[in-house]
């Protein structure tokens, strides 16, 4: 690779993506790169789908989808957008998010075409809470949400943590795939129908700790 080809900093992650949108004209150097990114980001996106989503569909499948994830990078490397920061830390921060995003749609996928159950009951009435400036190297102050999370049960905060992840904030009514639900259910040693019933409950407390009505 030649890193100031185009005058961009190929040590940036953002860099390799650049790179890699250049596949057309130089296949070598895209795939160079393409493999530079995957050694810098597999570990860690494979540790975070594995902490997310291992318990629900399986280390292997999450294995699967991670691969999925940066074929998907190298396809849509021109459609990235790079931060505007001269900060190497901030470049790869930026790119994991991105990384993060198609992963989580990648594991929905999984799930596309199975039976989904719907939950009428939505955190998106309950108010967000504001927080101020703090070093990202720091432990951010806890908000009234935050705290109120702390408050609930175990199991109930296991549930709401579980179907969040399948929240999707353009739909009016929230749904979660069959197999996840009765997974979950299965982990917490109850049925599909107590875990709505302990997400509704928890919804509610939450709502009455937040002085949401």
């Amino acid at each position: 690779m030649d890193p100031d080809r185009s005058g961009e900093n190929t040590a940036f992650d953002s860099g390799l993506l650049a790179q890699m949108a250049r596949v057309d004209s130089d296949a070598a150097g895209a795939e160079k790169a393409w493999e530079e990114f995957y050694r810098r980001h597999y570990d860690y996106l494979f540790k975070v789908g594995r902490g997310l989503y291992a318990r629900q569909i399986g280390e292997g499948p999450v294995f699967e989808a991670v691969q999925e994830v940066f074929v998907k990078a190298f396809r849509r490397a021109s459609t990235f957008e790079a931060c505007n920061s001269e900060s190497a830390d901030e470049h790869r921060r930026h790119v994991r998010a991105w990384l993060g995003s198609i992963l989580r749609n990648t594991v929905s996928d999984l799930y596309r075409q199975e039976p989904e159950e719907v939950f009428i009951e939505d955190l998106e009435s309950i108010p967000d809470p504001k927080q101020g400036v703090y070093d990202s190297d720091e432990e951010p102050p806890m908000g009234p949400l935050e705290k109120a999370f702390t408050e609930l049960e175990e199991n109930e905060r296991e549930v709401l943590r579980e179907t969040m992840l399948w929240h999707n904030p353009r739909a009016q009514q929230q749904r979660m795939p069959s197999a996840a639900l009765q997974a979950l259910a299965t982990r917490l040693n109850t049925t599909p129908t107590n875990i709505r019933q302990i997400r509704s409950r928890a919804i509610a407390k939450l709502k009455r700790v937040t002085g949401d009505k």
